[in-house]
């Protein structure tokens, strides 16, 4: 892939930040960006949605600070976060990145983002809804997005959408409504799956209900269980696979990762930066 120069990235098109904090505080989260400002030669600017018990304050001018509301964990801030900058700003030739705080945690961070802005420059001149991400595939019990009917999605802990995209995001609750996702009693019910694609639904369950499943949600155990909690996490899947066929449907998604060389080097690369940060990270806490 042709090396793009980063600094007309910023000062051709509208980039903007819309960042999900929760583990890390706002400030972190602010300063974990200002590395990628110094790595990639940029100077990002946007809001940060606090979704944790954190104070609201910072020193740079370059970023709002809000309180999430956490009613959708990583979704809800992206819906607070976009609504927010469209109300203080005009947003039509903007490309919004959203990313929460397991981007900086979890993942090949600098890797990741180097492939997206390099793409930048494409998505800003696609007429229709669009996508930028990293792409993955299903291998179990759904084999396909059932909107878009394509083996693929795009986990939305980093994306970016042009301003057709960002209307797509924020019409998600739109469809989880028309779907049947409407109270947290729901998600306990065997008749919660509404009008759901039978596969998705038993996708689902497998992520938040049954919890034999090799695919339930790992961090459930670290919170007081709770039919909302169960619901909001259910709904959080929902919406990142809703996001990913209504784009594939109607408009667009451009993988960081397309073709199987580069797929792999994504793959890999993201494990290593996994598996080393959480090591890290286990050997400050016995500090």
């Amino acid at each position: 892939m042709k090396k793009i120069d980063n600094t007309r990235i910023i000062s051709k098109y509208s980039l903007l930040v819309v960042a999900c904090s929760y583990r890390l505080n706002p400030d972190e989260m602010i300063k974990k960006i200002a590395k990628l400002d110094k790595k990639f030669n940029i100077n990002l600017s946007g809001v940060i949605v606090s979704n944790g018990p954190h104070e609201l304050e910072s020193n740079d001018k370059n970023w709002s600070i809000i309180k999430g509301t956490n009613a959708d964990y990583d979704f809800s801030a992206y819906f607070e976060g976009a609504n927010f900058l469209s109300r203080n700003q005009n947003l039509n030739n903007s490309t919004i990145i959203f990313l929460n705080d397991s981007f900086f945690t979890s993942h090949d961070t600098y890797g990741q983002f180097g492939l997206l802005l390099n793409l930048i420059p494409l998505v800003v001149r696609v007429n229709s809804p669009a996508i930028i991400g990293r792409i993955s595939h299903y291998h179990s019990i759904c084999f396909k997005n059932p909107w878009s009917g394509l083996n693929l999605f795009v986990p939305t802990y980093c994306f970016a959408l042009n301003i057709e995209g960002i209307r797509v995001l924020l019409d998600l609750h739109k469809f989880a409504y028309n779907d049947g996702l409407t109270n947290e009693n729901q998600v306990i019910d065997d008749n919660w799956r509404g009008k759901l694609n039978l596969q998705f639904f038993e996708y689902l369950r497998s992520f938040v209900i049954i919890k034999e499943s090799p695919y339930f949600w790992k961090q459930f155990g670290i919170y007081p269980p709770s039919k909302t909690l169960l619901y909001k996490k259910a709904r959080c899947v929902y919406f990142e696979h809703r996001l990913s066929g209504e784009l594939a449907k109607d408009g667009c998604i451009i993988p960081i990762n397309s073709g199987v060389v580069r797929f792999l080097y994504v793959l890999v690369r993201d494990f290593i930066a996994s598996l080393t940060k959480k090591t890290i990270a286990k050997i400050r806490v016995k500090k």
